[in-house]
């Protein structure tokens, strides 16, 4: 018995085609419709003889969202057939995190203009909940970091905490390194946690 078959499941894309088609059938005069809850997504010809149809891509849909599938076999002649399916889409990756507005880089700041002025406190919680998101997408645990509250300073410890929740996804952090209490925290090592954690895929 014919049926849809959704796989290759993505956080915007899927892959759908039809399954158990009648193989006697010897006519190369049929087509599928695919709709996704409602809406024409895609189509393709059908040719004679064959088990499955060939599959559709479909791309651009929602992540996390359910999907209600529906696949209309019209025939030159004679009345169409209704098959149905449903699924979800994955969640997902969280949005990245800049430290300036839109994805300009530290670096790009003109000569003179204080690193402080952008990294503040809200910023930084900013930053520490970005890096639970993106874990939490990757299957870890949330790391448990020192709450910054506006007035304090960012300490050695606070960016270290930083590191080790990136370093703790698999695959990633290799490019950061620890500091030291003292040390003088250059823009361009800040530009590279912010990069390294948006390198997360």
């Amino acid at each position: 018995m014919a049926s849809v078959s959704i796989s290759s499941i993505t956080s915007n894309s899927c892959f759908v085609r039809l399954t158990g088609l009648d193989t006697a059938y010897s006519k190369n005069d049929r087509q599928v419709d695919y709709y996704f809850n409602n809406e024409w997504v895609g189509y393709e010809n059908l040719d004679a003889y064959v088990s499955r149809s060939d599959g559709v891509d479909i791309e651009d849909l929602e992540d996390d969202t359910r999907y209600s599938v529906e696949a209309v076999v019209n025939f030159s002649s004679g009345s169409p057939i209704y098959l149905y399916s449903s699924f979800r889409t994955e969640v997902g990756r969280p949005g990245k995190f800049y430290w300036i507005d839109s994805r300009n880089d530290l670096t790009d700041l003109p000569s003179g203009v204080l690193i402080e002025n952008y990294i503040t406190a809200s910023l930084w919680r900013e930053l520490q909940n970005n890096v639970n998101e993106v874990r939490a997408y990757k299957g870890y645990s949330s790391y448990s970091f020192s709450r910054v509250s506006r007035g304090d300073p960012i300490l050695a410890d606070d960016y270290n905490d930083i590191v080790r929740a990136i370093k703790g996804i698999s695959g990633y952090g290799s490019y950061l390194s620890y500091v030291d209490s003292g040390d003088t925290i250059t823009r361009k090592v800040m530009q590279r946690l912010q990069d390294e954690l948006n390198a997360v895929q």
